[in-house]
């Protein structure tokens, strides 16, 4: 199925004053192979590496159904699953590449992963099937514009919404 996306300004009525905060996700290589990482808070100064020269900053996370914490990685430009029972991270690139820049990100009741990279122009939508291990989304958001910062699902509805940092309000009906 193509999923055709339109996008509509709004006039936002209200406007909610909040520090901006991401999440530093600093990787590490384990000797045997797999990664250790540790979080932290930090102002949106600019993510620093470590001494390794590895760094993520998490633009968005949700839990699955499973368990699983999912988050989409805007520095190092791909998506990624931390499993906290086994501690075990595994990470995919987008099919846009290096030069993604994955932010906004929703989960929905079939468990595939939502997300918008900001780094393509126009914006992209992109959907990920855990099961499947495949991003079986990839379609332009044409007329929305600016970065997509917020998205939910609404399981009733089975539809996405996100907002823009120019004003757009945008509802995909998901297939």
């Amino acid at each position: 199925d193509d999923l055709q996306v339109t996008c509509q300004p709004v006039v936002l009525q209200a406007v909610v004053g909040h520090d901006d905060v991401d999440l530093r996700v600093r990787r590490t290589q384990r000797a045997g192979g797999g990664h250790a990482i540790a979080a932290h808070h930090h102002g949106h100064a600019g993510a620093q590496p470590d001494q390794q020269g590895l760094i993520a900053t998490v633009a968005g996370i949700a839990v699955a159904a499973d368990g699983g914490i999912w988050y989409v990685d805007y520095a190092a430009a791909h998506i990624g699953r931390f499993d906290p029972k086994t501690r075990q991270v595994n990470e995919w690139l987008p099919p846009t590449g290096e030069k993604a820049r994955p932010y906004a990100m929703a989960i929905d009741d079939r468990g595939r992963i939502w997300f918008a990279d900001t780094g393509a122009q126009p914006n992209r939508l992109m959907a990920f099937d855990p099961k499947l291990e495949q991003f079986v989304v990839n379609t332009e958001l044409t007329n929305a514009r600016g970065a997509v910062r917020h998205m939910v699902f609404h399981k009733p509805s089975r539809a996405l919404w996100f907002g823009t940092d120019t004003n757009y309000l945008v509802r995909v009906n998901v297939p």
